[in-house]
């Protein structure tokens, strides 16, 4: 709640996207007080869906606004057909993308020492 409070002070509004590491997750799965609703809970309540990402590194939080965020291409898509049998052709699609954040303070990333 404290990282979506920071991004609307900088102007972005209160639509974030939330990725957490997998270290962070048994934090977030604990009980929160009496009500019987863990800390997932509660953040995909108050700010939306937590996305589990396997490439943040240690115990972190990334909480971003998407209107800051843009996707950059760096290879366009293509078709390559890597099999065929008989009755079926199978393709991959392939592509090189890369995540480009164009303002520093539409992100805050939030990491546990402990």
């Amino acid at each position: 709640m404290k990282a979506m409070e920071m991004l609307i002070e900088e102007g972005y509004d209160g639509k974030v996207e939330v990725l957490a590491s997998l270290a962070v997750l048994p934090m977030l799965l604990r009980q929160s007080g009496d009500s019987g609703q863990t800390e997932l809970d509660l953040i995909n309540e108050g700010v939306g869906k937590v996305t589990v990402s396997p490439y943040l590194r240690g115990k972190k939080i990334f909480v971003l606004s998407p209107k800051a965020f843009w996707i950059l291409i760096k290879e366009h898509p293509r078709l390559r057909e890597i099999s065929e049998t008989a009755e079926s052709r199978h393709y991959l699609i392939e592509g090189k993308v890369a995540p480009l954040l164009f303002d520093k303070n539409a992100s805050i990333l939030m990491d546990w020492k402990k």
